[in-house]
C-alpha cells in the first residue's frame, strides 16, 4: 500500500510456506486460525511440532523482569503463570477469589481452595490441610521431631513424635490421659 503496509488479501486460505516446494514441512495456514506446522488448525492459534513447541524470553536481565502467560477476559486479569516479579519465585496466580485445582488422569487430586485450605484427595477440605486416601500419609522428618502445636504463635509442642529408631502405633481406637 501506499503507506508501506503489507497486505494481503485471500478468498480463501492464506498460506505462508518458507520451504522451497508448495505444501513445505512448517506451513503457516491463516483461515480465520492460524496453525503453525499444521494445515488443520482446530483452534485461533494451533502450533504442531516434534520438538520445542514455544518458549518464552524476556529482553530484561534476570531478577529485574517478568516473565509470565496473563489470563484474561473483559473484566480484566484472571490469573498469571510464571516469573511476575524481580525475584526468581515462580507463580501460579489466580486473581479471582476461586479455588485451584489440580488434575491427574481427568480426576483432581489436590485442592487449594480460595481461603487457604489444602486438599489431597478432596476437592472440601474442612481444615488447614485435610488428606483423604486408601493408603497411609507417609512424613519424613529426618533428624527433627515430628510436633504438633495447638497454638499460632507456641514454641513449645502440645504433641511431639521423636524417635532414633521406630514408633509404632496400631489400634482400633487409642487413649492417652495425661494431667500436668
Amino acid at each position: 500500500t501506499s503507506d508501506g503496509e503489507l497486505k494481503l488479501v485471500s478468498k480463501g486460505s492464506l498460506i505462508l510456506d518458507t520451504s522451497s516446494s508448495l505444501g513445505g514441512t512448517a506451513p503457516i495456514i491463516m483461515n480465520g486460525n492460524v496453525g503453525i506446522g499444521t494445515t488443520a488448525p482446530g483452534a485461533l492459534l494451533h502450533v504442531k511440532s516434534a520438538g520445542e513447541i514455544a518458549r518464552l524470553e524476556t529482553t530484561t536481565a534476570r531478577g529485574s523482569g517478568s516473565n509470565y502467560l496473563q489470563y484474561n477476559d473483559p473484566t480484566g486479569v484472571k490469573g498469571y503463570v510464571g516469573y511476575t516479579g524481580a525475584d526468581d519465585d515462580f507463580e501460579i496466580y489466580n486473581t479471582m477469589n476461586a479455588d485451584m485445582i489440580f488434575s491427574t488422569n481427568a480426576s483432581p487430586v489436590m485442592t487449594l481452595k480460595s481461603g487457604g485450605n489444602v486438599g489431597i484427595g478432596t476437592t472440601s477440605p474442612l481444615g488447614l490441610l485435610d488428606v483423604i486416601g486408601n493408603s497411609s500419609v507417609l512424613m519424613r522428618a529426618g533428624q527433627a521431631a515430628l510436633q504438633l502445636s495447638g497454638g499460632a504463635t507456641s514454641t513449645t509442642a502440645d504433641i511431639q513424635l521423636a524417635a532414633a529408631d521406630r514408633i509404632d502405633l496400631f489400634a482400633s481406637s487409642l487413649s492417652l490421659n495425661t494431667s500436668s
